[in-house]
């Protein structure tokens, strides 16, 4: 039932809104980084720490969606259920 679920989910969020979602949670922060760095304030404090934030931001999503989570769901498409489960 598991592979099942997950195959339907993963043929549901593939949509043009997780997509904006996903792609904002990068960009929004990169124009912050931006607007530091042509400012020249991104060696103070607050600017060090926004910079932290961001590749915080986008090793833990970007980088571990692209490396594990995509090729998990790729995988898992392949899987077919031989049964179902008989209550």
């Amino acid at each position: 039932m598991y592979p099942t679920v997950m195959q339907s989910i993963n043929d549901l969020i593939q949509n043009p809104v997780f997509g904006l979602t996903f792609v904002s949670v990068i960009v929004i922060p990169a124009i912050g980084v931006a607007v530091l760095v042509f400012d020249g304030v991104w060696t103070e404090g607050y600017g060090q720490l926004f910079l932290i934030d961001f590749l915080v931001c986008v090793i833990g999503t970007l980088a571990v969606t692209m490396l594990i989570y995509i090729p998990m769901n790729d995988y898992l498409a392949t899987w077919t259920v031989s049964s179902s489960l008989s209550e």
